[in-house]
């Protein structure tokens, strides 16, 4: 086998791919996670033990961070709730502090002091991912993307947004799947194609 020039690139060894064994003492070893501070804690009273599903992006200075909302379990947890499903928003300058901005965009409780930027208010949801979209020919308007599975239709949307808090209900995506988790979309630059990874059973 030829040798593969890496150059100055930083490489991830996932298998003996790009190891010659048979010149090297070296193992593979997976290192155990070490726990460090709290970035953000989930004590609102519109979120709850079913703040889940985050997803993280980048955005020229600015980390923004989108998960799910909502008490999943009874005060005595042996039962479900109903509590609806929220979409929350918080933002960083370092990608370790973070702050929940005030956007008044719904209501909870009769009160716009939170940090929600829609609800099962306008349908059924089960999850919401979001990505900066970097296709080069993208609209403006549509540079950050999100999924999120509209329960009523059983269907996986499209939303977008411009600032990145306030998103706008696309298009379909598909109908052919569960989607009963976080269903991520990315731009492939190289193939100049979007993929997206659904769930289906």
């Amino acid at each position: 086998m030829n040798p593969i020039n890496l150059g100055n690139k930083r490489e991830l060894f996932w298998d003996n791919f790009l190891v010659n064994t048979s010149r090297t003492s070296a193992s593979l070893k997976q290192h155990s996670p070490q726990i460090q501070d709290i970035v953000m804690e989930c004590g609102e009273p519109w979120e709850g033990d079913g703040c889940d599903y985050y997803s993280i992006l980048k955005d020229g200075d600015v980390y923004r961070m989108y998960y799910l909302a909502w008490q999943m379990l009874n005060k005595d947890y042996t039962a479900h709730t109903t509590d609806r499903i929220k979409i929350c928003y918080a933002e960083s300058d370092d990608g370790i502090h973070w702050r929940k901005p005030y956007l008044n965009i719904v209501k909870y409780k009769g009160s716009g002091d939170n940090n929600i930027i829609f609800d099962e208010n306008l349908f059924r949801i089960d999850n919401f991912y979001a990505f900066l979209d970097t296709n080069p020919q993208c609209n403006p308007e549509e540079r950050i993307k999100a999924t999120v599975y509209d329960g009523n239709l059983r269907e996986l949307w499209c939303f977008y947004s411009e600032d990145g808090i306030h998103f706008t209900r696309g298009w379909p995506i598909t109908n052919k799947g569960k989607f009963d988790t976080q269903n991520v979309a990315i731009w492939h630059e190289k193939q100049e194609l979007y993929y997206c990874y659904i769930r289906d059973f």
